[in-house]
This record gives structure tokens, C-alpha cells and sequence, in this order.
């Protein structure tokens, strides 16, 4: 609503109903944006008192943009008690900055887009990817799933050299045939 100094009026308002709704909540008149472009609001204030006041019109050029929120992607992760890893996300080429944090601190720490595992548990862990762009996209939060286990007798590192030793002695075995 226009400030108009305590005066009595009435206002009418003129604008491309194209481009534009009037939606009116317990009083108060709110201007809805319909499509993008540059467009005219012109509101004139005709009073009640004409004797004492006169008639004015304000125009006002209304820029409308279609801010998208990006869709952005990232797996789960699960992991080991100690490991560390780095979140990959996908931002669909969208040029922005990547934020994240950890929703339980006590599971898993995070420095930069690593995450280290710090105890057996779940929590997620917090993405904010915020737009360069920001006449077109705005910024965007989502949250992935973290899995800590805890090492077993055969942890993923003795797996992985138990795989390689198997590998060893199977390129050995050929050689030397």
C-alpha cells in the first residue's frame, strides 16, 4: 500500500493483466508476477477531498525474472570409521560455490567437501550450492545420507591388499609359465 500521508484515497490501478495478478490477504493488495519481462505499474490516487487535495498518478517500471532453482546431485555415502571422503556433486555446469556441513558432528567432521568418518552411526551431511548467476538461478540446499561402520578384523584396506595380492600372484603364476 502507498504512503499517502495520511490522506483518504482512492486508489485504481492499470497494468498489463498479462503479466500481472492483484491479490488482495486480509487487506492488504499484493502485486503477483504472471511472466518475465519489463513491464508499467500506473496507480492513481484520486481523493476523497478534492477541494483539498489533487489527483496524482505514480508510474512504476517492474522488472519480472524466472529464477530457477538448479538441480543438483550427490550420492550417499557410506564409509569406515577414520576414512575420508570427498563429496561430489553435480551442479549441471551451473558455475556457483559448494558449502557443506555435517548435521551431526559427532559422526562425521567435515573440512572443505571432504567428510571424515568419526564414529559408527548415520546423520547426513548438508549441501549449499549458491549460484554465480544470480538473475537466474537462486540457491539451492539438499541433503545426502552419511553411513559410518565401524572396522571389522578385515578392514576395506586389508581388502583391497588382500585383492592385489591376488592379482600378484596371478600375473606372477602367468609370467612365469
Amino acid at each position: 500500500m502507498p504512503n499517502t500521508n495520511g490522506a483518504e484515497t482512492n486508489i485504481d490501478y492499470s497494468y498489463d493483466d498479462t503479466a500481472f495478478k492483484m491479490e488482495e490477504n486480509d487487506g492488504i493488495l499484493s502485486l503477483v508476477a504472471l511472466k518475465e519481462g519489463t513491464f508499467t505499474l500506473k496507480a492513481t490516487f484520486v481523493p476523497e477531498m478534492p477541494n483539498k487535495y489533487e489527483s496524482t498518478t505514480k508510474t512504476v517500471n517492474i522488472t519480472v525474472r524466472d529464477i530457477k532453482e538448479p538441480s543438483i546431485t550427490a550420492d550417499d555415502i557410506t564409509m569406515y570409521v577414520g576414512d575420508t571422503k570427498e563429496v561430489e556433486v553435480n551442479t549441471n555446469n551451473i558455475v556457483g560455490s559448494l558449502s557443506i556441513t555435517s548435521d551431526d558432528e559427532s559422526i562425521v567432521s567435515v573440512e572443505s567437501m571432504n567428510v571424515k568418518g568419526l564414529k559408527e552411526g548415520q546423520t547426513s551431511i548438508t549441501i549449499l550450492f549458491k549460484p554465480e548467476d544470480v538473475t537466474k538461478y537462486k540457491d539451492v540446499t539438499k541433503k545426502i545420507n552419511v553411513t559410518v561402520s565401524k572396522v571389522t578384523e578385515t578392514s576395506k584396506i586389508e581388502s583391497i591388499v588382500n585383492e592385489l595380492k591376488e592379482s600378484v600372484k596371478a600375473v606372477s603364476y602367468t609370467h612365469l609359465r
